[in-house]
């Protein structure tokens, strides 16, 4: 059975920003995550709409 992770905009900000003080374990934990066969990664427009606005 393949489960769906929601992903918010903190986890995904903390995983790119290198100044993000949670970056470290975010970028570990979303590697694993994306290479993960049992897990999908899930999230709505709204939160990609609002990680690109924070982001710019």
């Amino acid at each position: 059975m393949i489960k769906r992770l929601f992903v918010d905009t903190g986890a995904i900000l903390a995983a790119k920003l290198k100044r993000d003080q949670y970056h470290e374990i975010a970028a570990n934990a979303w590697d694993e995550l994306a290479n993960s066969k049992s897990i999908t990664l899930v999230s709505t427009e709204h939160i990609l709409d609002e990680t690109v606005t924070l982001r710019a």
